[in-house]
């Protein structure tokens, strides 16, 4: 990523703090995390499931990195025709 790119989004992640909106979030959220992301933690994904106000699911992908889309599309895909079935 070219570093005027890496600086605006790392100050946009870092200056959006929306912890006390997610309880006013009522429909059903399907959070999708990886294994080992090195950006987020899985305890992120943990927090986001209890404290979004619907229901929430989190779906943990066997892979590694920050960009599933991207080092496992395949498993993404499959978790996502199962969220959006649902």
């Amino acid at each position: 990523m070219r570093p005027d790119i890496s600086l605006f989004v790392s100050r946009t992640i870092f200056n959006s703090d929306l912890r006390g909106v997610l309880g006013l979030v009522r429909v059903p959220c399907c959070v999708i995390q990886t294994a080992k992301d090195v950006s987020v933690p899985a305890s992120v994904a943990e927090y986001f499931k209890s404290h979004l106000g619907g229901m929430t699911t989190v779906e943990m992908l066997d892979t590694e990195g920050h960009l599933p889309h991207l080092s496992a599309p395949s498993q993404l895909a499959r978790v996502l025709q199962r969220a959006l079935s649902r």
